[in-house]
């Protein structure tokens, strides 16, 4: 564990943590805003559309940024964009803008996709061997999230008494300052590639279109964007339905919160996991963990069919997110890495974008059972790919 956790990957488990706060507060109570100030119900929400959709404009330049004046560099503009965005959110409550806040909500998605790279960062900090456990420990960062977040929620809510959601906010701002710290601090990360030998650092760089007809790199992609496809689908309905269910904005976070601590607390055993059994069979485990939450969810609406169904989603999105993510670094050089992962990222977020656009709709229109049955058709999907592609999967892991 020690050649593992080095200053670097330290330094991106706690800015995960502090990060991943923030964000629980904005996706919990970014819905509950829209529904208030959305000119028609179904767009409640556009404001958590409006953040995913501004990660997936942004990853790929931020991937290329990142490639060529480094991660620290990257890191900063993307936390600048946070604190504007929060900002320009806390302004638009108090002015009831419905879309002012989504443009808030928009410019935090930048700094949402800038720290999607934090794994990236840690796999590079590190020997290629352990770039599976270094992608896995920085997302046990965001255990510590799932503690934080109710407890800063608790005291940031009543900051302003007449909206007290604006506090959730405000304290977004204030992280983005924070993440300054641990951002100066930070050493080179690219003392390592995930991949990189002496020999494949002499061949040229592949193109795109070279890279994608290996089979493992569709393995990768679809489960690292499927996964969370399927996560932010159910997780952006789930404290509307709840609201519809008559639980209170408190009991959400709550839910929301352990949901997040479900997505990466197994990070301490994940990567050990793609070690010893490899990447499709943990794979596998996410695909066995993401129908199991979406069956308890379509058993019922009361507080334990939430609760539960969110730890499963959480459980099944690390096992998915982290081994797709830990093969996609054996499908590049390390030439070819901010193209790849900046693809890689775009993929995912607009996989989310497009599932969270319609949620609303749907649950509004064909109801919480119908979201749980559409996510369900994803995940036939992924499990499609991952058996007709495991064998290059394999075969590259090896």
């Amino acid at each position: 564990m020690g050649d593992v956790l080095n200053k670097n990957v330290g330094l991106l488990i706690l800015s995960q943590a502090i990060a991943i706060s923030s964000v629980i507060g904005m996706l919990t109570f970014g819905p509950v805003v829209g529904a208030k100030l959305a000119p028609a119900a179904w767009m409640a929400t556009f404001p958590v559309t409006s953040a995913i959709i501004g990660s997936a404009t942004s990853t790929g330049m931020m991937s290329l940024f990142m490639d060529k004046f480094g991660r620290r560099m990257g890191f900063r503009l993307g936390s600048l964009f946070g604190f504007i965005g929060s900002f320009i959110a806390v302004q638009a409550i108090f002015d009831q803008s419905f879309y002012l806040f989504c443009f808030g909500m928009f410019l935090f998605g930048v700094f949402q996709a800038s720290g999607s790279y934090f794994r990236f960062a840690a796999a590079e900090s590190v020997k290629p061997d352990l770039a599976p456990k270094a992608i896995s420990y920085v997302l046990v960062g965001s255990v510590f999230a799932g503690v934080i977040a109710p407890i800063v929620s608790r005291y940031s809510l009543e900051l302003f008494p007449e909206e007290p959601v604006v506090g959730a906010f405000a304290y977004a701002a204030i992280v983005m300052l924070a993440l300054q710290i641990p951002y100066a601090l930070m050493g080179s990360t690219h003392k390592y590639s995930a991949i990189e030998t002496e020999d494949m650092a002499e061949k040229p760089a592949r193109s795109l279109s070279i890279i994608m007809k290996q089979k493992a790199f569709w393995v990768a992609l679809v489960n690292c964007s499927f996964g969370y496809a399927m996560m932010g689908f159910v997780m952006t309905a789930t404290p509307l339905a709840m609201t519809q269910c008559g639980f209170t904005d408190q009991t959400n976070l709550d839910v929301i919160s352990m949901h997040s601590m479900s997505m990466f607390l197994p990070g301490l055993i994940t990567g050990t996991l793609i070690i010893r059994f490899g990447v499709i069979n943990v794979l596998t485990m996410g695909h066995i963990f993401f129908a199991l939450a979406f069956l308890v969810a379509l058993m019922g609406i009361e507080y334990w069919h939430f609760t539960l169904s969110m730890i499963l989603l959480g459980i099944a999105w690390n096992f998915c997110f982290v081994a797709g993510s830990s093969l996609l670094t054996k499908t590049y050089r390390n030439s070819e890495r901010g193209k790849v992962q900046g693809l890689n990222e775009t993929a995912v977020v607009v996989s989310m974008a497009l599932a969270s656009l319609g949620v609303g709709y749907i649950l509004m229109e064909l109801g919480w059972q119908a979201v749980n049955q559409i996510a369900f058709s994803l995940l036939i999907v992924a499990i499609v790919i991952t058996v007709l592609f495991r064998k290059s999967a394999h075969d590259l892991e090896n």
